[in-house]
């Protein structure tokens, strides 16, 4: 089954939650989130074309890299 944006989303959402991301916002962030932002925007674009699963993969491995990554900040 192939999911849809709005599948995906959700799951990342999820998962970000789950990895610590997101559960508290300083404005002072906005610039690293907007760093973060164009960060995945960029790899949304050097992925554009690649094989789906690959890309799957990816989202697989970043569901089991821990909270907040081992510490690391925003």
């Amino acid at each position: 089954m192939t999911k849809t944006i709005q599948e995906l989303a959700s799951d990342a959402r999820t998962v970000n939650l789950l990895n610590g991301w997101g559960l508290h916002f300083h404005i002072s962030e906005i610039p690293n989130y907007l760093a973060l932002v164009h960060s995945e925007i960029t790899e949304a674009w050097e992925a554009e074309g690649r094989d789906a699963l690959l890309v799957m993969a990816k989202i697989e491995a970043n569901k089991a890299r821990g909270y907040r990554h081992g510490g690391r900040r925003t």
